[in-house]
């Protein structure tokens, strides 16, 4: 007749199945018993030193909890304050066009031509990003770009 060792006693069920759990992944056969109002695993009395062991270390790395991973890095952490900053040119540029502090032909000198940009013009690329034909125009840029 094969002789059983009582391993772990819980009032638990729940505690008793995981720890049974862990003993059948390493190939240990175990049972669970009622004991009055307790829980008991048992294993055979051969496995019980194996078990126990096993049990002592599944227990020490219950225990260990690795700290939280960093919260990821932002991807952009200045990003209001360019979206400011973008906000006030465009608004500003379309301030002093309308006010007459920049050139009126603001449209002919600073608009996207390909061709223009291509002979060397480069800053149109740049210039065409502040010009708005209203106010519409304008919010819809400045709400979208920033």
């Amino acid at each position: 007749m094969v002789s059983h060792a009582e391993i772990f006693r819980s009032v638990r069920l729940r505690e008793c199945n995981e720890r049974a759990f862990m003993l059948y992944a390493v190939g240990i056969a175990s049972a669970i018993a009622r004991d009055g109002v307790d829980f008991v695993l048992l294993v055979d009395e051969n496995d019980a030193p194996s078990a126990t062991s096993h049990l002592r270390l599944y227990e020490r790395e219950r225990l260990y909890r690795p700290p939280p991973p960093p919260p990821p890095p932002r991807l952009h952490p200045h990003a209001i304050q360019g979206s400011l900053v973008y906000a006030l040119v465009v608004i500003g540029v379309a301030f002093a066009i309308s006010n007459g502090l920049w050139r009126l032909d603001a449209f002919d000198t600073g608009e996207l031509n390909a061709a223009l940009v291509q002979q060397g013009q480069w800053w149109r690329v740049w210039t065409a990003l502040t010009l708005h034909l209203d106010g519409l125009h304008l919010l819809a840029n400045t709400v979208f770009g920033a």
